[in-house]
């Protein structure tokens, strides 16, 4: 695990605890601890020159919105004569970047961690189904992970260097402009101009949506433990039972009564928690289908834009879509898996 995903780690396990990250000085330091435990020949030498800030205008907001962290500021120290090429303006252009990566990562994390033990409650296939869920989700932000870093940065500043190494800029306001000209090229690959909205919008929802299931499963795993604690208290009250039985005679009915009730209310809210399990996970399963609509908007967009002339470099993009919907074409065919419902 890098440095970065490290530092970003420690900001969403704050957002689930109530953390909205409105001070600076807290988010500098989970990125510097991160920093210092990585190895040094594993850091790039500018780390030193990066540090985050928040807009003024931020507020705690919903830790469970996927764009919770967008009041964050990337700051970057660049030295002279660099600070001539890479202009306050254009930092504010990758910080844009840099919010669209918080997305993926924090997406990402929710996924790693979205995990269901089994449960008498649940019949195998759901809990299959449940697993191809999580692993087409997983598939979809590895799609989009890729294309970014890729096709979107690599490929961006790639035609940097190219044009560095082939012109002979006679001065730096010709780099400063070249530089400009390649980063809105590369703010169009990774899908970020104002007139891509349709398709950003719809690559959150599939983000956003990540994050409702991460919280859903959440109260699953609640559920389980306290039903798991309703049983140890049943088995514990059992076992105190029996020895109440071998030393106690005289108090045994009015102790198995008391206990009775004890049990029965238990079972109660056992029954009670398993049926809000069974309904978290139908409800689980049907954002399935939203999902499935997502993903085909997604790639009707991308494709009427290639077809018109504006995204000639999506192609990669398209051809994972593709595969991703055909996918699910065939097991909605029973040729790939099997849904089920309790």
């Amino acid at each position: 695990i890098n440095a970065e995903y490290m530092g970003t780690r420690q900001w969403f396990e704050g957002l689930t605890k109530g953390n909205q990250w409105i001070d600076p000085s807290s988010l500098n330091h989970t990125w510097w601890v991160a920093i210092k435990t990585q190895q040094s020949n594993s850091l790039s030498g500018f780390e030193d020159n990066i540090s985050f800030g928040v807009h003024e205008s931020a507020y705690p907001g919903d830790g469970n919105y996927i764009g919770a962290l967008e009041h964050i500021i990337l700051h970057y120290k660049v030295p002279f004569p660099l600070n001539v090429v890479i202009t306050k303006e254009q930092l504010s252009r990758y910080s844009r970047v840099f919010h669209l990566m918080l997305k993926l990562k924090r997406a990402e994390y929710v996924l790693r961690s979205m995990f269901l033990r089994g449960h008498k409650k649940y019949q195998s296939k759901v809990l299959h189904s449940f697993m191809i869920f999580r692993f087409e989700l997983q598939s979809f932000l590895r799609v989009i992970q890729s294309y970014i870093l890729h096709h979107g940065l690599q490929g961006g500043f790639r035609t940097l260097d190219e044009r560095i190494e082939d012109s002979n800029f006679s001065n730096l306001d010709d780099l400063r402009n070249a530089h400009s000209e390649i980063l809105e090229a590369t703010l169009h690959r990774c899908l970020l101009r104002e007139n891509q909205k349709p398709t950003m919008t719809v690559i959150e929802a599939v983000l956003s949506l990540v994050l409702k299931l991460g919280m859903a499963i959440q109260s699953v795993t609640s559920h389980q433990q306290e039903i798991d604690q309703l049983y140890n208290r049943m088995k514990e009250r059992e076992r105190e039972s029996d020895g109440i039985y071998h030393s106690q005679d005289a108090m045994d009915e009015d102790y198995e009564t008391v206990e009775d009730g004890e049990d029965e209310s238990d079972r109660l809210r056992i029954a009670n928690l398993e049926g809000k399990i069974v309904t978290i996970m139908n409800e689980i399963l049907k954002q399935e289908t939203l999902y499935g609509q997502y993903i085909t908007v997604l790639h009707s967009i991308l494709r009427t834009s290639e077809a018109k002339g504006h995204h000639k470099h999506i192609q990669p993009l398209l051809h994972e879509l593709s595969q991703l919907i055909c996918r699910r074409g065939l097991e909605s065919r029973g040729q790939y898996t099997s849904r089920a419902v309790f």
